[in-house]
């Protein structure tokens, strides 16, 4: 796990958060007390009527205070929360957002020490422990006069937070395992075991979408399940979240991570305090629990802090079938489940395309031994180019390539068949212009496929940079061949390739066999026009590696090379 220190700059620029400065003189004695690694945690408790918790020990002279104590080596700074608010008030945490960093600077003759703490707002309910004597506690609006260290600048940071905030805390959801904790337990070891044939095809389906090899990830609401894990081991993002609005959830999953980077967060997905925009956020099994008329305008908020947004939900049972509608019995009248508002899946694409109207939208559907999902990979690529190489690769050379791209650490994501159907147009001859019109089918799937000229530059560096727009059908292959020949364009040829896709760093690997043809490996970086040159040098550094160069490259698309075939 990343010291706390680096832990701070994560949370500071995931949050925008601002920071206070204190500076004070103090004496020898007290300067030989401080700690040169001391770390500490402020928490602003609110009631739900956002009235804060405050402290005063009748014993010191220094005035209120907030909840708060040291973070210790080497300990999660949830875990530290969680035991800082359990060991002084008995309450536990519904809701923690970080608002604010704060430095105290201590100087005694020529030296310094400088003190790192941060501060959070929790929403908390139940009853404060007993305390003893000396100790006063109460809830109030008002900030008193008397308080010590910065609290008061701290309070007036969280006030103004708390007054804004529009959406209450989900109380009744967070509170249901508790409720059906035996059904929970006896799902966890014995019917989840299960589920997870459902769980492993629907990761598989998002890891063949992601684009690129994304630096930054956040899982919106994780859950219990393990698959930001995988996601980190694949990608090792600089900046990984997993977020979940049960606190309970939070700290089972952080003790989980041991070795992991990850930062886990505890918000509710309608107020998403996070400012930074994310290479890849994911939204799974979720979107059935938000409002209706609330769910169009999560997607719009998600989409605006990612650079790719990916949902999956199920299908509305009742649309879905038998086996949809067992399963969904299952989790709402057994486990519990609160998320009363699941969508069609033609719902759901209105929705998407409503509000992601900018974005390259590709949307599926999942069959799974729990029924129907579906999934939509929403992908703002603006100013974002792939940049890809193709190369010709002899068959007895296929797997000693294989076998050095997992050496050099790549991630096989998809072992998939794919048939494509290519189209020129009547109003000029796509295969002079090199441009790509293309109907593509893969796990009963249609897709819809268009990709710019090939341009004098791309000729030349034997590299490719187009812009390419997909669109997901929802209609049989077969009736989009008819569609598209009805209006005067002409099939051209039918490439069937068999593809196993690779992850190494920031670039895609594919491995391709066409058939009638043969063996191909495609190199592909997701970048932006300035950054054009360095993706061209890196994808000729891979081929290099693998003892591949220009000699080997191959500038005609597949559709062509079946054409001459």
């Amino acid at each position: 796990m990343k010291n706390n220190k680096d832990i701070l700059n994560v949370y500071k620029t995931v949050y925008k958060l601002p920071e206070i400065t204190h500076k004070e003189q103090v004496n020898l004695d007290f300067f030989r007390l401080c700690r040169e690694d001391y770390k500490f945690a402020i928490v602003c408790i609110y009631n739900e009527d956002k009235e804060f918790l405050l402290i005063r020990d009748l014993n010191k002279y220094i005035g209120w205070e907030l909840v708060g104590g040291y973070i210790e080596k080497g300990e999660n700074i949830e875990d530290s929360i969680n035991r800082i608010v359990l060991n002084e008030t008995g309450l536990a945490v519904d809701e923690l957002q970080p608002i604010l960093l704060i430095n105290n600077i201590f100087k005694c003759g020529d030296k310094t020490i400088s003190h790192k703490g941060i501060t959070f707002i929790a929403q908390v309910r139940g009853n404060i422990n007993p305390q003893p004597k000396n100790i006063k506690t109460i809830y109030t609006s008002k900030i008193p006069k008397v308080m010590a260290y910065q609290n008061t600048k701290v309070l007036e940071v969280a006030s103004e937070i708390i007054n804004k905030k529009t959406f209450s805390v989900p109380c009744e959801e967070i509170e249901i395992v508790k409720k059906f904790f035996i059904p929970y337990y006896l799902h966890r070891f014995f019917v989840k075991k299960i589920g997870r044939l459902a769980s492993r095809k629907i990761r598989r389906k998002i890891l063949s979408i992601i684009s690129g090899s994304p630096e930054s990830i956040l899982d919106v609401s994780c859950g219990d399940d393990d698959f930001i894990f995988q996601l980190e081991k694949i990608y090792n993002p600089k900046t990984c979240i997993a977020n979940d609005i049960s606190w309970k959830t939070v700290l089972m999953m952080s003790a989980k991570r041991r070795a992991s980077n990850i930062l886990f967060t505890n918000h509710n997905v309608l107020e998403l305090p996070l400012k930074e925009k994310f290479d890849l956020v994911v939204f799974k099994n979720t979107l059935h629990h938000v409002p209706a008329d609330e769910q169009a305008g999560i997607i719009a908020k998600l989409l605006n802090i990612s650079r790719q947004l990916i949902i999956v939900d199920f299908e509305d049972p009742e649309e879905s079938g038998t086996l949809s509608r067992i399963w969904h019995w299952y989790y709402v009248h057994f486990l519990g489940d609160q998320g009363g508002n699941p969508l069609r899946f033609s719902k759901f694409k209105e929705i998407v395309q409503r509000n992601a109207q900018n974005a390259t939208i590709e949307t599926g559907i999942i069959n799974t031994i729990k029924g129907e999902y579906f999934y939509a990979s929403l992908l703002n690529m603006a100013k974002k180019e792939e940049v890809e190489v193709k190369v010709k690769v002899e068959e007895s050379k296929v797997k000693d390539i294989k076998e050095k791209l997992l050496s050099m650490g790549a991630v096989l994501n998809e072992k998939v068949k794919e048939t494509d159907i290519y189209f020129t147009a009547p109003h000029r001859d796509f295969i002079e212009t090199k441009e790509c019109l293309r109907i593509r089918e893969k796990d009963g799937l249609t897709e819809l496929t268009y990709k710019g000229p090939t341009n004098d530059a791309m000729k030349k560096k034997g590299q490719f940079w187009k812009p390419e727009l997909n669109v997901s059908i929802c209609s049989k292959r077969s009736d989009l061949e008819s569609l598209l020949q009805f209006i005067d364009f002409k099939k051209v040829a039918e490439v069937i390739k068999d593809r196993e896709k690779f992850t190494l760093g920031s670039q895609s690997v594919c491995m391709d066999k066409i058939e009638g043809v043969g063996w191909f490996l495609e190199v592909e970086t997701i970048t932006n026009k300035e950054n054009r040159d360095e993706a061209l040098k890196e994808n000729m550094s891979l081929l290099n590696k693998l003892d591949m160069g220009e000699s080997d490259i191959v500038d005609l698309p597949y559709r062509d090379l079946v054409i001459n075939k």
